[in-house]
């Protein structure tokens, strides 16, 4: 199961993180790295292409191994007042759009579902679906609520067990999966955090 991280995708304050980890190379002076002038505007921490290739190699690896993978298209909610905390804490820029952004990373990783036999998880459209009550992701629109993490858990097992939406799709199975986890949860009097 591969999950992207969202830090891949906020902006870096000074070098994307490939970058900083060149930097950091035995024999590199660290007085030219506190020098070295920062981009304008700067740049995402992995942009899209390094994104790419990153999946790509963690890909081959796991299949070197005779394993199977499985993307995870990362759920998102996204509010205006999250936008705004995304650029006051310079993740984002005024003029980023946090959503277009988001969704451009979720389409590379839809652009390997069936390449060396990898599924995807959609966990977005799935989520998409449930809806919000009860909330399975907080405030941030990005971190899960203990319900989020119980309804993921169950997508991941369901989907390992069966295959059900390796296109990425909300199949019937995971849909039920997800639903069982919430009634369950809910007979049970689980806390929503």
């Amino acid at each position: 199961m591969i999950y992207f991280g969202w830090n891949d995708h906020w902006r870096t304050p000074g070098r994307t993180d490939r970058q900083y980890e060149q930097s950091m190379q035995p024999g590199r002076l660290r007085l030219l790295n506190l020098l070295s002038r920062r981009p304008d505007p700067p740049p995402f921490r992995v942009p899209r292409d390094e994104y790419r290739e990153n999946l790509r190699s963690m890909i081959d690896e796991v299949v070197r191994a005779n394993g199977r993978v499985v993307l995870i298209a990362a759920p998102y909610r996204f509010v205006e007042k999250n936008q705004r905390r995304y650029v006051k804490d310079a993740y984002l820029l005024p003029e980023d759009d946090a959503l277009s952004i988001h969704r451009s990373y979720l389409d590379i990783v839809r652009e390997f579902s069936g390449w060396e036999g990898v599924a995807i998880l959609g966990a977005d459209v799935i989520f998409d679906t449930l809806g919000e009550a009860p909330p399975l992701l907080r405030d941030d629109g990005i971190h899960f609520t203990n319900e989020g993490q119980r309804v993921m858990g169950a997508l991941i097992a369901e989907q390992i067990r069966s295959g059900a939406g390796d296109d990425g799709s909300a199949a019937p199975a995971l849909l039920d999966a997800a639903r069982r986890t919430l009634a369950a949860s809910n007979a049970n009097g689980d806390v929503v955090e």
